[in-house]
This record gives structure tokens, sequence and C-alpha cells, in this order.
């Protein structure tokens, strides 16, 4: 008998976990439901439906089931990087607890003593417009006139040697609140023959795009890549990098992105993009295809 009460015990508790896990999953849709039929923004019109099902849901992201996507733990100048690759070729990685606390708080203490403004976006002349394609707002942190920045500069060139990060655009600090987004999009520049981009003359175009997180939104705001069917979901102090160009120069299809829309919360990022001319990787490499992930894994 008390055999008997075992077995009918331990199946209850098998059908109330269960019923729990498909409850929580049925609950989660629900409030994903509920979420973009109450929560609408300025620009989501830009948005498929598809790729707002992969923000909003994470079990749409099947990227921890590739044979490839894995976690490596090195040591750079007797520091600690730790580093998930989601994409080798073109490379997709993200750095975990990249940045300390205290660089993450005082960044954060920068910002709040700067200007944000509403960002623009570039046309094919290279002349900036306000577009809802991006809504969000920020600011510039120049490396030489801000510690704060040039901490988090120093930070990166220390531990990513693969990379030149003194070739690049100064840190672009963005704050996006409940409604922003930025929709799908590339960070390489195109522009029509004739444009008087004095930067892109003197350091080339975008190589690579480097993303900090400073704070995290409470719902939404991850970043999609519809290429590799994932969506970057980086915590404060995480960082996450990709090549926008091959290692030609050209431009890199397979990297489009976009700011998944924040429903709640708020989401503080910035970005380091780097410029190709002078950089060792296209002196090593002038192939038309991909870069791939394991020249940021070396310590050179």
């Amino acid at each position: 008998m008390r055999t008997l009460l075992s077995f009918f015990f331990s199946q209850l508790v098998v059908i109330i976990l269960i019923n729990f896990y498909y409850y929580g999953k049925f609950n989660f849709t629900i409030k994903s439901m509920w979420r973009r039929n109450e929560i609408t923004f300025s620009g989501e019109e830009y948005w498929e439906e598809w790729e707002r099902d992969m923000c909003d849901n994470p079990d749409k992201d099947e990227t921890w089931k590739y044979w490839d996507s894995l976690c490596f733990r090195k040591f750079q100048n007797f520091e600690e990087v730790r580093i998930e690759v989601l994409s080798w070729s073109p490379p997709l990685v993200i750095y975990r607890n990249f940045f300390t606390k205290k660089q993450v708080k005082n960044y954060l203490q920068l910002l709040k003593i700067q200007s944000l403004e509403e960002q623009e976006v570039v046309d094919e002349k290279g002349k900036p417009f306000i577009s809802k394609v991006r809504v969000a707002n920020g600011t510039v942190t120049p490396f030489d006139q801000y510690p704060e920045a040039e901490s988090l500069l120093n930070t990166a060139s220390r531990l990513i040697p693969a990379i030149d990060f003194s070739i690049s655009e100064d840190i672009s600090a963005l704050s996006y609140n409940p409604g922003g987004h930025y929709a799908v999009h590339y960070d390489y520049l195109e522009y029509e023959e004739g444009s008087d981009d004095e930067f892109m003359n003197e350091f080339g175009n975008r190589m690579a795009t480097f993303i900090m997180v400073f704070k995290k939104a409470t719902s939404g705001g991850g970043t999609l890549f519809p290429s590799f069917g994932t969506v970057v979901r980086a915590d404060a102090g995480d960082a996450f990098l990709w090549f926008d160009s091959k290692e030609n120069g050209e431009m890199d299809m397979n990297v489009e992105h976009g700011g998944c829309p924040v429903y709640d919360g708020q989401k503080v990022i910035s970005t380091i993009w780097v410029r190709s001319y002078g950089q060792r990787l296209f002196q090593e490499h002038n192939r038309n295809r991909s870069f791939d992930a394991d020249v940021l894994l070396r310590s050179y």
C-alpha cells in the first residue's frame, strides 16, 4: 500500500511540474502578446512580424543548438576574458562581464550630465536626417575628453588585440526608452559617389561594430541578427562585436541587425565603430569572404 501511495505521489509531482512548465510558457506567450497589442511605437511599420516574434520570444532562438556555438575562457595580459561565439563566419561574439561595475557606474554617471538628443540616420549622400526607423536619444563621448570613455577604449584595446580601437569613431552613447527601437539595418556605410565625408576618406569604412551594455531594459531591447537567427540579450557590463566588412573590405551582407523594441525600463548602450584603414587584419587577410571568429581568439 505504501509503495502504491509513493508511486501516485511521485506521479502527482511530475504532473504538477509539467503544468508549471507549460503554464510558464503559456504565461510568457500571453504577456508577449499583451505587450505587442498594448504598446505601439513610432516606426513599428519598419518591422516584419517574424522579426518582432524573434525579438519577443526567446524560444525562437535556437543558436544554442548549433554544434559550433561555443564558450571560451582565455587570459589576455593576465586578465580573464569570457567569450561566447554565436557565429563563426561572419563573427558574432559576446564578451561577458567585460567591464567592471565601476566602469559601468562611472559611464552612466557621465551620461547623466550629458545632453542626449534625438538620433538621426544617414542617407545615401552621407547626410543625417530624422527618421522613425530609429527612435533613440544619444550623444558622443570622445575618448580624449572623458576619462570614463577612455577607460572603456583602453579595456577593449587591451583585451581584444586583434583590433586597433584607436582607428575608430568616438563612442556613441544611446538611450532607448519604452517604444525605442532601431529597425533592421547595416552599419557599413554606402554612399553615392561625390560624398564629402572626410572621416570616410581618411579612415575608411566601418570594419567592425563593438557594442557595450550599461543598462538592460526590463522587457525587450535585445539586438536581432536575422541571418544568424539569434537575438543578443546582453547584461550590464557585457559587450558584443561583429564585423561589418569582409576580408577584402567590402560590405558583409550577412550582418544585418536591429535594436528590438523596448517595452519596459531603459536600455543604455554605447557603440564603437572601428574603421578599416591601417587595421592589421586587412594586411593578413584579403579574400572575398567573411572574417572568422578565430581571429578574435588569438593572443597576438
